[in-house]
Parts: C-alpha cells; sequence; structure tokens
C-alpha cells in the first residue's frame, strides 16, 4: 500500500528525509524508518502517521473568543475566530455549540461568511464552542480548537471576592471590531502598566499606567495608537506589568 524510499548514507548527526508526491487528498498515511545496518538485521522506527488537507479545503481556523470559561452577561454571546491564512473562494463558516465537552449534542449554525457570529437567547450554563471553514462543495478541513464560556448571572463587582492571584484574561472578543475589552485581577494594589504592541515589538499605545487597588478591573480598546490613529487589521499584543507580575497575550484586529 505504501512506497518504499531508500535513502542515502549519511553521517549519523545528519538529518535525512525523503520527499513524497501524488498523495491522494484527505487521506492518512502511516509510515517509519528503517536503518540498514548491512548486517542483515536492519532496525525500524516505530510507525507514525499524518494526514494529507483535502484538495481545495479551507484552512483551519482559530477560535478567538471566549474561551477558557469567559463568563457572559446576558444570555447573548458573540463568538468570533480568524484564520491564519486567507480563505479560499465562496468559503463559509460553520459553527458547533454544544453543553457537552464531546459535542454530544449539538447545535449548528451554517453559512456563515463573516468571521463571527451571534448566539442568542441562551440558557444559563457552561457551554463549548468550535468552527470550521467549508468550500462551496461542503468539503471542510479540521475543527478549530475548542471554546468555553458561562452564561448566567455575574455577580456585582461590590460582591466579588478578592482575587487570590495576579490574572489577565484573554481580550473579549477576539478578533474585534471596533472595540474589545481586557480584563485583569490584582490580589493587592500595584502600580500597573498595560501597553499594546504590533509584531516588531514597537508600543502602539499605553492604556493604563498608574496605580489600581486590588479587585477586578477592565480597559477597553478601540484598536487606535497614542495619536488617535486607527491602525490597521493585523494581530497586536498586550503586556501588562504589576509589580513582579507580567504577561503577554495576543489581539487581533479585523476590519
Amino acid at each position: 500500500l505504501y512506497p518504499t524510499f531508500t535513502g542515502q548514507s549519511v553521517d549519523a548527526n545528519l538529518l535525512t528525509y525523503a520527499t513524497l508526491s501524488n498523495l491522494d487528498g484527505g487521506s492518512t498515511y502511516k509510515w517509519r524508518v528503517v536503518a540498514d545496518l548491512q548486517n542483515g538485521n536492519p532496525v525500524s522506527s516505530g510507525w507514525t502517521e499524518f494526514t494529507t488537507v483535502a484538495t481545495n479545503a479551507p484552512p483551519q481556523p482559530v477560535a478567538g473568543s471566549p474561551l477558557n470559561g469567559v463568563p457572559i452577561a446576558g444570555n447573548n454571546v458573540n463568538l468570533s475566530w480568524y484564520q491564519p491564512v486567507a480563505p479560499i473562494e465562496n468559503q463559509t463558516f460553520v459553527v458547533e455549540v454544544s453543553k457537552t465537552a464531546n459535542f454530544a449534542e449539538v447545535t449548528v449554525i451554517n453559512d456563515i461568511s463573516k468571521s463571527n457570529v451571534f448566539v442568542d437567547n441562551l440558557e444559563n450554563g457552561t457551554y463549548y464552542w468550535r468552527v470550521k471553514g467549508v468550500n462551496s462543495n461542503g468539503t471542510s478541513h479540521y475543527s478549530s480548537n475548542v471554546g468555553k464560556f458561562n452564561v448566567g448571572t455575574i455577580t456585582s463587582v461590590e460582591n466579588e471576592e478578592i482575587p487570590s492571584t495576579f490574572n489577565i484574561e484573554q481580550n473579549y472578543p477576539n478578533p474585534f471590531n471596533p472595540e474589545t475589552i481586557i480584563k485583569f485581577s490584582l490580589p493587592e494594589a500595584e502600580f500597573v502598566t498595560l501597553k499594546i504592541y504590533n509584531m516588531l515589538g514597537q508600543e502602539v499605545i499605553t492604556l493604563i499606567q498608574e496605580q489600581k487597588n486590588l479587585g477586578n478591573h477592565s480597559v477597553v480598546w478601540n484598536g487606535k495608537d497614542n495619536r488617535g490613529n486607527q491602525l490597521a487589521s493585523g494581530t497586536y499584543i498586550y503586556r501588562i506589568t504589576a509589580g513582579e507580575f507580567n504577561s503577554t497575550k495576543k489581539i487581533v484586529l479585523i476590519k
């Protein structure tokens, strides 16, 4: 079933490879390496496998937000995602939403042309979601990573427990347009700096640079720089520093 490739003899410290062509799209192949020790007793590696992408299959999207059990105020949620590469022609998206992590029972939303969708009238509880791209023939690639969010009553600030650790959440929504919210928690009062950088490491805006009390905080970013200029679509980095705590996350702006 599988072709055999004979590699050249090389130094043991170097890597070698074989190039395969004319493989079937959307198929799974197994492969291994056999070393000829020239003593009649060849040694082989274990089998491993890979799957080729179906012809003209859309790229795999990435679930942007909400992720990691983000609490949602109200019973409506905006699910958003992005693709690391450009979509193919006539591509749409399919979103699956479920109350079970294995998607045993799922609500399917088809024919989405944008990179986000609003889901309305959700019951209270924990939800899981994922998205995949579909071409005009109904062919799809792998689903995205799984996002998770909680729908229910959000505790008021006055009744919130004091955070036990420093934490900064993934911004929501992400990707975003025109605004996104960044939330962070402080177990004690600290001088906080929160800045946005482009992928070259250049600062584009300082959102916070002041003393903050302990508790949960949030800040809104509208996609503009320090001068009020609207930034181009793309990936940016936001970094928070609070005392000895610091953390960075990616943020995606789309137009």
